[in-house]
């Protein structure tokens, strides 16, 4: 519902959703001018659904720190964000939780900012705040996908992840050339990752700026030339700083 907000408390548990691949609005939760919130304790589980929680225009997500969400089975992504092209208020993401065991989608988080032919839209901001942790999830294009006008601050653990494609851990995709920049903070870790391309990053049309933190431990299984790098791999139009 519009402009309403939900919060699933310290007891609260989301699990055993029914499956439904075939929309997009398959989802066990989706946000549209609205916010949701997982406090400390709260628990979403052993999902089958195209996606747990579906954001769209002008809505907030916030997972605090020991909020779990864990053992969904998501042909899609666990938590995507999909900003509108007319702007109508920027869409935040605050996640300070632990998501594992998750498997058989493309990625654990899909931020995508939106633009129109003139170049204007919807930014997002997400924060991934220090007591974050993502690990023994399998995927196609890392733990955070993002493309865009948008911008993540990264400061939480990332490992122990497996990629069959792209970054095990993170992958700027800015195929609309516009804006999407990572920044990774002191303290944060991206560690111990596996992927098919690469293994702990992944830049293209984006920009990465690292002012802190470890990326250290990824591997990749790639053999092709044009891919590869255990730890970053940076490729047309990207910038690691």
């Amino acid at each position: 519902r519009s402009h309403a907000s939900m919060t699933l408390t310290n007891t609260g548990i989301i699990q055993n959703t029914p499956k439904d691949i075939t929309t997009y609005k398959g989802a066990a939760i989706r946000l549209n001018t609205s916010n949701f919130t997982m406090e400390s304790g709260a628990s979403i589980s052993n999902l089958n659904v195209s996606t747990g929680i579906a954001m769209g225009e002008d809505c907030n997500l916030t997972v605090k720190t020991n909020a779990n969400i864990h053992d969904i089975s998501y042909s899609d992504s666990v938590i995507i964000l999909t900003a509108p092209k007319e702007y109508s208020g920027t869409p935040e993401v605050y996640f300070d939780g632990t998501v594992y065991n998750c498997t058989g989608g493309q990625r654990i988080f899909a931020f995508q900012g939106n633009v129109t032919e003139t170049g204007t839209g919807t930014p997002y901001y997400v924060k991934i705040d220090k007591n974050a942790e993502a690990y023994h999830n399998n995927t196609d294009y890392g733990i955070i996908y993002m493309q865009g006008p948008g911008t993540v601050d990264f400061y939480g653990k990332f490992h122990d992840n497996n990629s069959d494609s792209w970054a095990a851990g993170i992958s700027l995709a800015n195929n609309y050339a516009y804006g999407t920049k990572l920044i990774m903070h002191e303290g944060a870790e991206i560690v111990n990752n596996q992927g098919k391309d690469e293994g702990g990053v992944h830049v293209t049309h984006g920009t990465f700026e690292m002012l802190g933190g470890t990326i250290s431990g990824n591997t990749s299984s790639s053999t092709d030339t044009g891919h590869g790098g255990g730890g970053v791999y940076v490729g047309r139009g990207g910038r690691f700083i």
